[in-house]
């Protein structure tokens, strides 16, 4: 995997209002050992979700290291209490910025 920054395509409903279908955002890599936080949005590939790759919004993590996803707009899209926790290594990619619409925006809701 590229070390780059790739743009990404929002095609949900579950992300809405800040990434709503056809919204365009720029990724980041995740290299191991980096570790996602709480309140970032992640692409993720998870072998118990009914898509390959989905982009959610980090909850929270649990004591064993696997991380709780969560959609922006849980009444239009799965979530961990639907599919269970994900492992680090799921996470492939942070969601860094959306560029369109415009204006652009940081989509990271990071706990304080």
């Amino acid at each position: 995997m590229t070390s780059l920054p790739f743009p990404v395509r929002i095609s949900g409903e579950s992300m809405r209002p800040l990434l709503p279908p056809g919204a365009r955002a720029i990724a980041l890599p995740l290299a191991h050992p980096a570790s996602p936080r709480v309140g970032d949005v992640v692409i993720v590939r998870h072998r118990k979700a009914a898509q390959a790759e989905m982009i959610k919004r980090i909850l929270s993590v649990t004591d064993q290291g696997d991380y709780l996803l969560a959609a922006d707009n849980p009444s239009l899209g799965a979530e961990s209490v639907d599919f269970g926790p994900v492992p680090r290594a799921a996470i492939v990619a942070r969601v860094g910025w959306r560029y369109w619409p415009l204006p652009p925006r940081s989509v990271s809701r990071r706990a304080r």
